[in-house]
């Protein structure tokens, strides 16, 4: 006779949080760079610079449901994170991105938050280190 698994022989902890992704990876911004301390520098001042426009943009594309554009800023935005090595933010756009894929205002605006929080994380960190 086969033994049937009570149902808590089979239920699994619930996932811990782990720690926050951190705000910037200056390892990877390095490798993508090239090595140069200064070109990682001078692209992650360009992003800094950027982030408050992007974000304005897509905030209006959601307001009027752009999806399709929500979608290319947020792709866009995406492929800037990764190249200056600030992996938070660049986890909340991935997310994002999908989330306009998916046309869900709710999803959507809950994920825009999201970036919207980790820019405001990021600019913090920065203003702190001046």
């Amino acid at each position: 006779m086969k033994k049937i698994p009570y149902s808590f022989d089979i239920m699994e902890p619930p996932p811990q949080r782990g720690p926050s992704l951190p705000l910037r990876d200056i390892e990877h911004a390095l490798s993508v760079a090239g090595g140069s301390r200064r070109l990682a520098d001078k692209l992650f001042f360009a992003l800094q610079q950027e982030l408050p426009k992007q974000l304005d943009s897509m905030r209006r594309q959601a307001a009027e449901h752009g999806w399709d554009e929500l979608w290319n800023l947020a792709h866009r935005m995406h492929g800037s994170t990764a190249l200056c090595g600030v992996p938070a933010l660049n986890q909340a756009v991935e997310k994002l991105e999908h989330a306009a894929r998916s046309k869900r205002p709710e999803e959507i605006d809950r994920r825009l938050e999201q970036v919207a929080a980790e820019i405001s994380r990021l600019q913090r960190s920065q203003a702190l280190s001046l």
